[in-house]
């Protein structure tokens, strides 16, 4: 990939003398005479895995995909920001929705840097193209999920009493505490066998009509959307080992239900800023 301003081209290689994984990024500098000899940009991009797929915009900003850098799955796409060709920051992972579980690669964006595409092999697909539109995040001030875009949250436990009134559902919500079924700071289960984890695959099977949505939210960190995003993709992945049809649920990782100024020494905060909203989508 060439440089914007037509100075540098950024590839990837195996060329094995010099390699720090199997594939590594290389950048060459344009020159009078033509280009300059190849440059491994580094053990701060190149991992002992791979990486592939460079795309540099005007911004000095390298998208690229890695799977040895901390990832949801597969290869993720990554974001580093250039400070000199020797000198990058640490590379972000983009999290959910354009990373997930299978191999997501090859970003590029158009000229406005806010539409663009992936290719990915997500859903059973085989490499396929991907358009997406970075949008702005409107600020969530939220302190309570009773303000979560719901007339009411109940705890799962009341799923299937709220169920039987089925005119009951638009709007309602059901709340799991996260912080009693993940390990802390991680997308792992306490107990795979988790009685809420087993009820809310037991309601589903029994209401095979049923489609929910399930927003994971995360404590106000700076990855609070790639955690958010893993544990969501653990939830799924418990309900599909479970044989719960994907077309019944659709998930997310929201980041932090947090205000960007809200204290997690505020006792509030604490206890809802790692919950799991279960939302009725349709019935």
């Amino acid at each position: 990939m060439i440089s914007p301003n037509g100075k540098y081209l950024f590839y990837t290689s195996d060329r094995g003398n010099g390699n720090i994984g199997a594939t590594d990024i290389y950048f060459v500098k344009k020159t009078k005479k033509g280009w300059s000899k190849p440059t491994n940009l580094g053990s701060t991009i190149n991992t002992e895995s791979a990486e592939g797929f460079p795309y540099f915009n005007a911004n000095n900003q390298l998208f690229f995909c890695s799977k040895g850098h901390d990832g949801l799955g597969g290869f993720d796409i990554f974001m580093s920001q250039m400070d000199t060709l020797e000198n990058w920051s640490k590379p972000i992972n983009l999290g959910f929705p354009i990373n997930g579980s299978s191999d997501d690669v090859g970003i590029c964006f158009d000229s406005t840097d806010k539409k663009g595409v992936f290719v990915s092999s997500r859903n059973g697909r085989a490499d396929d193209l991907f358009l997406f539109e970075i949008v702005e995040k409107e600020k969530n001030i939220i302190a309570l999920p009773t303000k979560l875009d719901c007339f009411q949250t109940y705890p799962l436990s009341d799923f299937r009493h709220i169920l039987q009134n089925r005119n009951s559902y638009p709007n309602t919500c059901f709340r799991i505490d996260g912080n009693k079924l993940f390990v802390e700071n991680s997308e792992k289960f306490i107990s795979q066998s988790d009685s809420t984890l087993v009820d809310l695959a037991m309601i589903l099977i029994e209401n095979p009509s049923l489609v929910v949505e399930i927003d994971v939210y995360y404590k106000n960190t700076p990855d609070a959307i790639n955690i958010s995003g893993k544990r969501a993709q653990s939830i799924a992945t418990f309900l599909t080992d479970n044989f719960i049809s994907p077309s019944q649920f659709f998930w997310k990782g929201m980041g932090t239900i947090l205000d960007e100024h809200e204290k997690l020494d505020n006792p509030i905060s604490k206890i809802f800023s790692e919950q799991i909203i279960v939302k009725i989508v349709n019935w």
